[in-house]
């Protein structure tokens, strides 16, 4: 099992996913988990889109290095319930994170996302919000704590992005919205392209 995957499923129990369902007025549990794990996925594929590209990936290590040491993860019950207790309010600004991850497709990924689980677009957006610092905690927390470079990290998110699309079914989704060459296939322009150019970038550093 991936250990991205396995850490932020660890961190989605049913109280977490209440206090979201609660923050954006989603009080069926069920809707709730529903809009949280097709959140995660699109973040989590999104973020591996970006990083098959070097400058995607120098930018994700950069974030990682400077704003994004886990610690949040440490207290997302205090951040969901707005007092974050981190020092780098970098770190759990959720509007920012979107921004890098998704560009202009941020309204265009949160209203197909609300679609699917039957939620209001704010709604959606705002559980994206919620969650973007956690993944990133998560990533800065595996790479701080088990030393892995940009290679690893990538792998990382790869498999973990894969898992939380297949756990979510958003895989078909993500592919019309996301899919960057137009093949039909989001995946391939994750788990394919790019590993060239980043082989290439890894050797560099």
């Amino acid at each position: 099992m991936n250990q991205l995957f396995e850490l932020l499923q660890g961190q989605l129990t049913d109280s977490v996913i209440d206090q979201i369902g609660k923050k954006v007025g989603v009080n069926d549990h069920k809707k709730a988990e529903e809009a949280t794990q097709d959140a995660l996925s699109a973040l989590m594929t999104g973020l591996a889109k970006n990083a098959t590209k070097p400058e995607g990936a120098r930018s994700l290590i950069n974030a990682l290095d400077n704003d994004h040491d886990g610690s949040v993860l440490d207290n997302v019950m205090d951040m969901l319930q707005g007092n974050p207790k981190v020092a780098n309010e970098r770190a759990v600004n959720g509007a920012g994170i979107l921004k890098h991850i998704f560009g202009d497709q941020k309204e265009q990924v949160a209203q197909q996302l609300a679609n699917k689980a039957q939620v209001d677009n704010n709604a959606m957006g705002s559980i994206m919000e919620m969650l973007a610092p956690m993944v990133m905690g998560a990533l800065g927390k595996q790479k701080k704590s088990s030393g892995l470079d940009v290679g690893d990290l990538m792998s990382m998110l790869k498999k973990g992005s894969a898992q939380q699309a297949q756990k979510s079914g958003t895989m078909d989704l993500l592919t019309q919205i996301l899919d960057q060459d137009g093949d039909g296939s989001a995946t391939d322009d994750i788990l394919n392209m790019g590993m060239k150019m980043l082989g290439g970038f890894f050797k560099k550093k």
